[in-house]
């Protein structure tokens, strides 16, 4: 989430296309005002126009607007969507679902930068920025011809691809407590507070519904909630059974990650190299290994280099766990409290995919 922050920042006053991509409920639409209100259109106006949500025989009216009498029904000149985003910005929601017939319209807008009123010959001129997004794999939209190829390449000058929340499980507490304040604010119970036990329940669920279902989610317990405090929440995973609230801690049975004071990731094989851990468990045991790690640190020097101590131990860990499952991934996620995806993203980021 942190380099798609950058990407916006960089691209946001530029008059680049934008295609945004991610799984319904990520929050695409968040995305796509962050880009408007942070270009120079940001007071002009912002239209967003769900392409699924329209009637197919109406789309091209609604779209490029049209002239009185020009089809029956028409009774007066009407403005499009892209005259009403003259001199803003236009969100294509769901793009894929634009009928196909129109798409070559619309890349011819966006060549000439003109375009013509249904039932006009006078050219009007087209001045907004494009942003368009989809919860489907644009490849795959285009094979079975829902999406033009050429139309593709030319609205994703800037390709902004949104992680599904599974696969970014440390940002689920952050996004509890901001929608927790703005439910608490709306029904009166501002110092409701969650448990635990609710914190653990959220990190133990797969959010299929993404943040959008996790926001859902939030707003029934504080409609719900007694006494300032949410114990339990109310998710079931897709099986129907109940989400466990034992939040599967990191096992370091086989191995405790540590920066060594030369400042590279060590992986010390076997717990017998920390005997003051050795019969440690739970709490103690993590408090102790972050005790281990820390007093092993340089002491930072000025104008140096700092090191991400955090990006070194998760590295660390993970290598650890794939050696004692013989690379076995599904069963390195297991032994983590990882869902599957999300390890496949920490091998990835940290290159250890021919290490194992």
């Amino acid at each position: 989430m942190q380099n798609i922050y950058e990407i916006i920042e960089n691209v946001a006053d530029s008059e680049a296309n934008i295609l945004i991509l991610g799984e319904s409920g990520t929050g695409k639409e968040v995305i796509a005002n962050a880009v408007h209100y942070k270009s120079h259109r940001a007071n002009k106006p912002f239209i967003k126009v769900n392409c699924s949500a329209l009637p197919k025989d109406l789309i091209e009216s609604q779209l490029f607007g049209h002239i009185k009498g020009s089809f029956t029904g028409a009774n007066a000149d009407k403005v499009g969507f892209i005259g009403q985003a003259n001199g803003g910005s236009l969100l294509l929601d769901e793009i894929g679902e634009m009928p196909a017939d129109l798409q070559p319209k619309l890349l011819r807008v966006l060549q000439e930068k003109v375009y013509y009123r249904v039932g006009s010959d006078k050219p009007q001129e087209a001045d907004f920025r494009l942003i368009t997004s989809t919860n489907r794999k644009p490849f795959e939209a285009i094979k079975d011809g829902s999406l033009r190829e050429d139309l593709y390449y030319r609205i994703n000058t800037i390709e902004i691809e949104i992680p599904p929340l599974r696969e970014r499980m440390e940002d689920v507490p952050m996004l509890a407590e901001h929608f927790l304040q703005i439910y608490g604010e709306k029904y009166k119970k501002q110092n409701v507070q969650f448990s635990q036990n609710a914190y653990n329940q959220m990190l133990n669920y797969n959010w299929r519904g993404n943040v959008r279902e996790l926001e859902h989610v939030i707003e029934r317990a504080v409609l719900l909630s007694r006494g300032g405090r949410i114990d339990t929440m109310d998710i079931t995973q897709a099986n129907g059974s109940a989400v466990s609230s034992d939040f599967p801690a990191i096992q370091f049975a086989a191995a405790a990650a540590a920066v060594s004071p030369g400042g590279e990731a060590k992986v010390y094989n076997g717990i017998s190299s920390l005997p003051s851990m050795i019969d440690l468990e739970g709490e103690e045991l993590f408090e102790e290994i972050g005790r281990f790690i820390v007093d092993r640190l340089p002491e930072p020097s000025d104008g140096g280099d700092q090191k991400d101590v955090f990006n070194d131990i998760e590295s660390g860990v993970v290598l650890a766990a794939l050696k004692r499952t013989r690379g076995n991934k599904q069963a390195a996620a297991n032994l983590l409290g990882l869902y599957r995806p999300r390890l496949y993203g920490m091998i990835k980021r940290h290159k250890l995919e021919d290490r194992v």
